[in-house]
C-alpha cells in the first residue's frame, strides 16, 4: 500500500493561518536578502546579504510584532526578525598555506 502525498494546499493553508499579518513590513519583496544560504554561495556573500537583511529590520515599522512572532517559529538559518543566525564553524584542520 502506498503513502498518498501531502495535500499540500492544506498545508500552505494551515502555514498561512498561523502566519501574522504585518502589510507594513520593510521586508515585503525583499526574502532573497532573508533567505538561508545555498551550497554554492560564499559565506561572505551569505553575511552581507543577511546584514543587509539587518538593516531593513532595524528600521521596519513591523519590527515588535515581528519579533514576537518569531519568538513562536523554530530556528532558521536566514533572518528572521533581525537575527543573524550563528554561522556554522568549519570542521577538520584548516587548508594548508602553499610554501613558495
Amino acid at each position: 500500500m502506498s503513502k498518498s502525498p501531502p495535500d499540500l494546499i492544506a498545508l500552505m493553508a494551515q502555514i498561512l493561518v498561523d502566519t501574522p499579518k504585518m502589510p507594513d513590513a520593510a521586508c515585503i519583496g525583499r526574502h532573497e536578502l532573508f533567505d538561508p544560504p545555498v551550497a554554492y554561495e560564499d559565506p561572505g556573500d551569505v553575511l552581507d546579504r543577511h546584514t543587509a537583511a539587518v538593516g531593513i529590520c532595524s528600521t521596519c515599522p513591523a519590527r515588535t510584532r515581528c519579533r514576537q512572532w518569531a519568538t513562536t517559529e523554530r530556528p532558521t538559518d536566514g533572518v528572521l526578525a533581525g537575527q543573524i543566525p550563528p554561522q556554522p564553524q568549519r570542521r577538520g584542520r584548516p587548508p594548508q598555506m602553499e610554501s613558495a
